[in-house]
């Protein structure tokens, strides 16, 4: 198992690079990198869009040789006209996430950076794509085994302006996986039984500033219900500590469930955020954790808007339906009767 992955930039052809799985972007139209290595493989436009329905859906086929990568992942993706950074940073981390389970011995991945030459700032669409590949890599959300991430393009001189842009954002060069637990040493049974520790808190909530009354109005709400919920708004100061991501850290390592509000696509996936609810997911994958992660959306915000990460999961309406549902659930759950959400 190795502890970092290298990131780099390789001139290069998508359909010959040598890896084990190219990732593409597919945006309704098979186009672009997309667009030649699904050529390369024999992947007409009715396939891929029987593969690819919906934005979020992925479809992997094997390079059988017709390509220089062992796989080839498709996402699909918002279209051209609405992409933004924001998509760019989930697609990046999503495509490490999928790799997890469906490629988990994938030590080399490459991708293309999305944008250049067609009205993105080359160094903004690279820093989203590393917060991607950052988010997913420290959280342990990704192949085990990753040891590279290459952005592949064939055009010398943006080869050049990236691997500078590289250099400025990550001088290292480098993205440090979470270090593995060390093996349980046997340890003599107690001579009674001793009772596990109890959660600090309930439920963890997790919101950005803008999206704080939101937050508020959950944290009063389960609160009311006897529930002890983590706000950081309130939680911190009564915490007494100005050492915000360790308390932040250890709130999530002692919260038995989360919660993440979110009114917009951005609010979700804004740095911090995402950090928090992607810590919890990594605790829940690692088997530390065994409660549940639920988001509550509000405002013009719909499921279809949510990450793929999270829109699989629960996901309520932030009012007081969607509210008392989830106060019954974690009641019946801390009460031993955990039932269903929805």
């Amino acid at each position: 198992m190795t502890t970092v992955v290298r990131v780099g930039v390789d001139v290069g052809n998508v359909v010959r690079y040598r890896s084990d799985v190219i990732a593409l972007k597919y945006q309704g139209i098979l186009a672009g990198a997309a667009g030649v290595v699904a050529n390369a493989l024999g992947i007409r436009e009715p396939d891929i869009r029987r593969a690819l329905p919906s934005v979020g859906e992925v479809h992997l086929i094997a390079g059988d040789g017709k390509i220089g990568a062992r796989h080839a992942l498709f996402v699909h993706v918002a279209p051209v006209a609405s992409f933004s950074y924001d998509h760019i940073r989930e697609f990046s981390s999503d495509v490490l996430r999928v790799l997890r389970e469906r490629v988990p011995d994938a030590r080399h991945v490459a991708m293309t950076v999305h944008g250049v030459r067609f009205g993105m700032d080359l160094d903004r669409s690279l820093r989203a794509h590393l917060d991607g590949w950052t988010s997913a890599v420290t959280t342990g959300d990704c192949p085990r085994e990753l040891e590279r991430i290459t952005v592949v393009n064939q055009n010398a001189d943006d080869v050049r302006e990236l691997q500078g842009a590289l250099r400025q954002l990550l001088p290292d060069a480098t993205l440090r996986l979470p270090a593995a637990p060390a093996p349980a040493v046997p340890s003599p049974p107690p001579s009674a039984p001793v009772a596990a520790r109890p959660s600090l808190f309930d439920i963890f909530i997790s919101f950005k500033s803008e999206d704080e009354g939101y937050a508020q109005q959950i944290f009063t709400f389960l609160t009311a219900r006897g529930l002890r919920a983590f706000f950081s708004r309130q939680s911190l100061p009564r915490l007494g500590s100005d050492e915000y991501h360790a308390q932040i850290d250890r709130a999530i390592e002692q919260a038995r469930h989360m919660v993440v509000v979110t009114s917009s696509p951005g609010n979700v996936n804004a740095q911090w955020v995402q950090y928090e609810w992607r810590l919890f997911l990594g605790e829940r994958l690692a088997g530390r954790k065994t409660g549940n992660l639920v988001t509550a959306i509000a405002g013009r915000m719909t499921i279809d808007d949510l990450p793929i990460s999270l829109r699989n999961r629960e996901v309520i309406h932030c009012d007081e339906e969607g509210l008392t549902r989830l106060a019954e659930y974690m009641r019946g759950d801390i009460d031993g009767q955990p039932g269903e959400i929805l």
